[in-house]
């Protein structure tokens, strides 16, 4: 992990403020030296901050010789008495060789003292070495609790690194929300200017990568965070279903929609949903099922799961009969998981244009509103049939940058005639449209709901 490695390298002393006002006056003019003599009475009588202080004066040779075993040794005598900050410098102390040899076990076991305490630079550093194995056995999980309990307490160091975390898929799946986040608090928050600006960067980066409507969700969520909120990444986190891991352990990575398209248990998604899944599981009325991959299309972005049992509902695809520009079509999926009902959601709209971004004539533009986690859904038009299949909408920030508007409802589906050539391709039963009744919008939603499903995907 490059980026817990650099960040390991701005770890710093912990010196807590001698207990006496002359030491501390003398700290803050500057006067290291007159410091050290106004703590070094008590620090002979054995009080722990003056001794951590000490130590921390004997590492740095600030107003005395440089020695960092002398410095050890006054961290070891204050955490013998429980003081977090100066568990936390011997535990430094055995990760970076100073003044012993490197021994990362016994770093952790130092770090661990002070982290139960509750300091917040002890959690980050022993997050570090959850997170890389380097001090035990690896422990993803306990990396995420840590840097997360220290970001919550406000320290800007573990901020960056959860930011990170979320950033660089290391720990957990890729989640730019919640990355763009804890970005923003440390680029806000941070003291130190090289922190802050690399925070910066981190989140003007995700911000070109997350939709306008989510993006102005996270912005709000870290503009308004201090230190004692709740937790921020409440109704900006990725989506959460009802499991997180597969019986085989692969943890979930992202999720889609999808709609069934024959009482075989046939399935229609996007291909990039599912692709690269090792495993993919199908929710239908909250119950999960492991599904098989039968058939893929990449180049119209389409894929083909098989479900283990037949179902009762499936939908019925048009028809030769060519889409319009103008006509209603209705959209039934499953989007921002974790932050809109865990139910299927109905959009409504019309086919605004018949060809995708650049004239890819695979796909459709249509201005139903869709979201992440739409992709898959099926649009369906006037009479319930399915007319194309949700892949995309427009990057309404980076229109924005471009243009200076703002897009509106520009969003993209593939058209139903190549789902159709992908089913037949595969030898594949489904129900062609005949009837062309027009029916109301819930009784669209109504049919729809039965055959729309939320897809998973693990790796």
């Amino acid at each position: 992990m490059p980026y817990l490695v650099a960040i390991l390298l701005m770890l710093g002393v912990r010196p807590v403020a001698a207990d006496f006002a002359a030491a501390e006056a003398a700290e803050q003019r500057g006067d290291v030296l007159a410091a050290y003599e106004a703590g070094r009475t008590d620090a002979e009588a054995g009080d722990a901050p003056c001794l951590n202080y000490l130590g921390v004066i004997s590492e740095r040779g600030r107003g005395v010789t440089r020695n960092a075993t002398e410095a050890v040794r006054l961290f070891r005598l204050a955490a013998a008495q429980g003081l977090a900050a100066a568990q936390y410098n011997v535990g430094r102390a055995y990760a970076t060789g100073l003044g012993v040899r490197k021994n990362q076990p016994e770093a952790a076991r130092w770090y661990r003292m002070a982290a139960e305490q509750g300091d917040p630079s002890a959690q980050n550093a022993l997050a570090i070495l959850e997170a890389t194995g380097r001090g035990s056995l690896r422990d993803p999980e306990a990396a995420l609790d840590l840097f997360r309990r220290a970001a919550m307490s406000g320290y800007s160091l573990a901020q960056f690194n959860l930011a990170a975390t979320f950033d660089q898929s290391r720990l957990v799946p890729h989640d730019p929300r919640r990355a763009y986040v804890w970005y923003s608090i440390a680029a806000r928050l941070a003291s130190d200017e090289a922190l802050r600006d690399e925070a910066a960067r981190g989140r003007d980066r995700l911000a070109q990568k997350i939709a306008l409507s989510e993006l102005e969700a996270a912005r709000v969520a870290a503009g308004s965070w201090v230190p004692g909120s709740p937790d921020p990444d409440e109704g900006v986190a990725a989506p959460r279903q009802t499991s997180t891991r597969s019986p085989g352990g692969e943890r979930l990575s992202s999720g889609g929609s999808g709609f069934i398209v024959s009482r075989t248990g046939v399935v229609l998604t996007n291909h990039h949903v599912v692709d690269g899944c090792r495993e993919v599981r199908v929710l239908r009325d909250g119950a999960p099922v492991a599904a098989t991959l039968i058939a893929t299309d990449p180049t119209a972005d389409l894929a083909i799961l098989g479900l283990p049992e037949p179902v009762a509902d499936a939908a019925q695809v048009r028809g030769d009969n060519p889409v319009r520009p103008g006509e209603a079509v209705v959209v039934v999926g499953f989007p921002l998981q974790g932050v809109l009902s865990s139910q299927a959601s109905v959009t409504a709209g019309i086919v605004s244009g018949l060809a995708g971004p650049r004239d890819d004539p695979y796909q459709l533009q249509i201005t139903a509103p869709v979201q992440a986690g739409n992709s898959g859904s099926p649009v369906l038009d006037a009479s319930g049939a399915v007319a194309g299949v949700v892949v995309a909408k427009l990057n309404g920030l980076r229109m924005v940058k471009r243009t200076g508007s703002i897009p509106e409802n520009v969003n993209f589906a593939v058209n139903a005639k190549y789902a159709r050539a992908l089913l037949d391709r595969s030898d594949l039963p489904f129900q062609t449209a005949t009837a062309r009744e027009t029916l109301s919008t819930p009784a669209i939603a109504e049919r729809a709901l039965k055959f729309t499903v939320l897809v998973q995907c693990f790796r």
